[in-house]
């Protein structure tokens, strides 16, 4: 995967989130055009990787790839990233074949990764689409040079066997087309026998809190670097509900759920193939 670069150098990173979904006006019927997200660093150091997200709102509910990066930058503060996310409420891998604007991402760049999300009902129940479209992106991936990962979501319903099934299946498509899986939803299952009274859920108990969010860019990182996300520089994160208009915060060097949530990210990707 991508080597490892050693420095001294450490920084307090303090990052305020923020993602501004523009929809245009729609006709009956009409599909939302999907969420955009970019994150560009450039500088000495070593060379740009580039890693690209497609799914749904479970990665844009708190710009999952936004805190992803505060965690990479504060254990490699000297390495540049282009980050993107094409996203869009409740798509499947379908709905984004059939928009085409996630396929036009894939062929504009060289990227280094491509993290594919499917529906979290197509990995647990409706496997047929999952199957046939996850080849397409697959494929593209693979023609741009990149190496494409399969993104396991996790469970709502938060029982044994429902993530069992999703889990089965993510692990069969991802095998048939010789990726990795990064294990969010085993991640997530570990931290709610382990750590129940994290609140890893947001209030609708469907999308991710700001600290679910954490879990799944420790869990994003720990599998890119086959390493532990802990040991970076302070991570503050800070967010305004827009519904809510409440603030939230998370400061890593404080804040106790943090590192038991980076470490349980870090269990469950050393033990997975």
């Amino acid at each position: 995967m991508i080597k490892k670069k050693s420095s001294a150098l450490l920084v307090a990173c303090s990052f305020v989130l923020s993602l501004t979904i523009n929809i245009p006006a729609l006709a009956q019927g009409q599909k939302p055009a999907p969420a955009f997200t970019k994150i560009e660093t450039s500088g000495e150091g070593t060379p740009t990787t580039k890693i690209l997200f497609i799914g749904q709102s479970i990665l844009f509910t708190y710009n999952t790839p936004h805190i992803f990066h505060m965690v990479a930058s504060s254990k490699r503060p000297r390495e540049n990233y282009l980050i993107e996310m094409v996203a869009q409420g409740g798509y499947s891998l379908k709905d984004h074949y059939e928009d085409g604007t996630a396929l036009k991402e894939i062929r504009r760049e060289r990227w280094n990764y491509v993290i594919i999300q499917e529906s979290t009902a197509n990995q647990i129940a409706n496997h047929k689409p999952y199957e046939q479209y996850a080849p397409f992106f697959d494929r593209e991936a693979r023609k741009m040079g990149a190496t494409p990962i399969q993104f396991e979501c996790y469970d709502e319903s938060n029982t044994d066997d429902a993530h069992s099934r999703m889990h089965q299946e993510v692990i069969r498509v991802a095998t048939a087309l010789g990726e990795p899986v990064i294990p969010v939803g085993s991640v997530w299952r570990y931290v709610t026998k382990y750590h129940p009274t994290i609140a890893i859920f947001g209030p609708d108990y469907h999308h991710p809190s700001l600290l679910g969010t954490y879990l799944m860019a420790c869990t994003i990182y720990s599998k890119l670097y086959k390493e532990p996300s802990q040991g970076g520089a302070t991570i503050r994160l800070e967010y305004t509900n827009p519904v809510t208009h409440k603030t939230e915060v998370l400061d890593s060097s404080t804040n106790a759920q943090m590192k038991l949530l980076e470490n349980a990210a870090w269990t469950v990707v050393k033990a997975s193939p």
